[in-house]
């Protein structure tokens, strides 16, 4: 017997709501002889219904349910007030994807999913899959703990069935206690066209998540992290990217912006790829330097910075 102990506190945004909430998750739940729905709160903005479920063996795991379950749905999120911070990065991530034709795209720190169905959308039209990396457990450092209430079976049924996905692998793992265990399955994906580094926001934490990531990306790959202007481990990290760990093949750009007013901000690593791309100029317009000079000066400057 379904029991509904608490109301959505945000209310029911037409008639018959709830009850059809009532219907779809019944038929979404794995069969079960008995269970209990409890927590429910209603986000009016995205359309979803959070909940926590409660089986006959007194295991909890928290649920989702959408209605507006599209895309197209999320694309006019960004025009509303209060909306997920993850809408403001997420759809700038997608146009990335696309314009970069990236395929192999990986995610650490997936947590509730938000930003991994941006991610499935654009590759989606690339042909490409998403590999999304999280421990969905606390994690931190110093006495700063922070919780994490969903799963990874949460975020697989959100994925697939209210967002429609199916170009995805979710791990549950701690990137940072199973260095070798994440290296082993990114050498599994092949090279890596973009990352999505969004997991432990401490100094160490996000430098051992890069020093994995970095050596597996693709010729052309791009490695973007996320809260590297608000949080103090992940920006003196970035600036390490100047100087530390910098030798001349990737380019890094700041962006002061993401989660609208807050801008915590994103830093992107891009590889270097005129000098090795094979791409040769097919036009001229005016230049004080002959072609082949201009080809040698943009391989001089990575290997002078090799050595």
């Amino acid at each position: 017997m379904t029991n509904f102990l608490t109301l959505p506190r945000t209310g029911i945004a037409r008639a018959g709501w709830q009850e059809l909430q009532a219907l779809s998750l019944l038929s979404l739940l794995n069969p079960i002889n008995s269970y209990s729905i409890s927590d429910v709160e209603y986000d009016q903005q995205r359309g979803m219904l959070f909940f926590n479920v409660t089986d006959k063996n007194g295991k909890t795991t928290t649920q989702f349910f959408s209605h507006k379950g599209t895309f197209e749905h999320l694309d006019k999120l960004l025009s509303q007030e209060g909306v997920s911070t993850s809408c403001d990065h997420g759809r700038f991530l997608a146009s990335i994807i696309l314009f970069y034709r990236c395929k192999n795209v990986i995610e650490i720190g997936v947590a509730y999913g938000d930003t991994t169905q941006w991610l499935c959308h654009a590759t989606r039209q690339t042909e490409g899959h998403v590999y999304g990396f999280d421990c969905w457990d606390d994690h931190g450092t110093e006495g700063i703990i922070h919780g994490q209430k969903s799963t990874k079976e949460d975020i697989e049924k959100y994925l697939k069935y209210f967002i429609g996905a199916n170009n995805f692998t979710l791990t549950k793992i701690n990137t940072i206690t199973n260095k070798k265990l994440l290296s082993k399955k990114l050498d599994e994906i092949g090279p890596i066209d973009l990352a999505f580094i969004d997991g432990g926001h401490w100094y160490e934490a996000i430098k051992s998540d890069f020093e994995t990531v970095y050596p597996k990306l693709s010729s052309s790959g791009i490695i973007i992290f996320h809260d590297t202007l608000r949080i103090d481990g992940c920006r003196q990290f970035v600036h390490e990217l100047r100087t530390k760990y910098y030798d001349g093949t990737f380019d890094i750009i700041d962006a002061p912006w993401g989660n609208f007013d807050r801008r915590v901000g994103l830093t992107m690593l891009f590889k270097r790829t005129f000098h090795n791309c094979g791409l040769k100029i097919d036009e001229k317009c005016g230049s004080t330097l002959d072609e082949e000079e201009i080809y040698s000066n943009e391989k001089k400057f990575v290997k002078n910075w090799k050595t």
